[in-house]
């Protein structure tokens, strides 16, 4: 993939991110690592709006090699991803409305109980809370990243990550599924 394809997929799935409700305003940051190469969202835009030019690359110390633009402040977030699983191509950050709901109550998905979600992501575990942006949040990922591709960052949203663009979609969309029946599921039980 070169650079000006990952721009144009990010800018695509930006556009998807907000047209979900998996974020609103200028929430959320997107990546794609090329290399040693990070192509990322700025800071301070609405992803729906963004255009290819937007896009800012940084190298694996967040230092910025190219962009008018500043780049994300979770960027130490994507740095982590990136180390944490060698094999990822892409780094979603999303604040999907029923897996926020969780990470803000302090709740992991688990267990994995639908086939569908433990045969491909497995159990969504909660990251202790840091503040966004902080060297601290990225660090308190790192361990949970080596054990699922998708994890809950509390009162915060969650971290999608995947060997292509479309793998962290459909981990970021799966996880969100799963957050929705397992809501449900609570409340059918306990019948509130």
């Amino acid at each position: 993939m070169t650079e000006r394809q990952a721009r144009l997929i990010l800018t695509e799935f930006g556009r998807r991110m907000r047209v979900e409700n998996y974020i609103v305003a200028t929430d959320g940051n997107l990546s794609i690592r090329i290399g040693d190469k990070i192509i990322i969202s700025p800071s301070g835009l609405a992803k729906d709006r963004l255009n290819p030019d937007d896009f800012v690359v940084i190298n694996q110390e967040g230092q910025k090699i190219r962009g008018s633009r500043s780049p994300s402040t979770e960027w130490p977030v994507h740095t982590a991803a990136y180390q944490a699983r060698p094999e990822t191509c892409c780094v979603l950050h999303a604040h999907p409305l029923y897996a926020t709901a969780f990470a803000s109550a302090g709740l992991a998905l688990e267990p994995p109980f639908l086939t569908e979600i433990r045969d491909t992501i497995g159990r969504v575990p909660l990251v202790p809370f840091a503040e966004p942006g902080s060297r601290l949040l990225a660090e308190n990922l790192r361990p949970f990243l080596s054990e699922s591709p998708v994890c809950l960052l509390e009162n915060h949203g969650l971290v999608a990550t995947g060997a292509t663009v479309d793998e962290a979609w459909f981990n970021l969309e799966r996880a969100e599924h799963f957050a929705h029946i397992l809501y449900l599921k609570k409340n059918l039980l306990t019948g509130e």
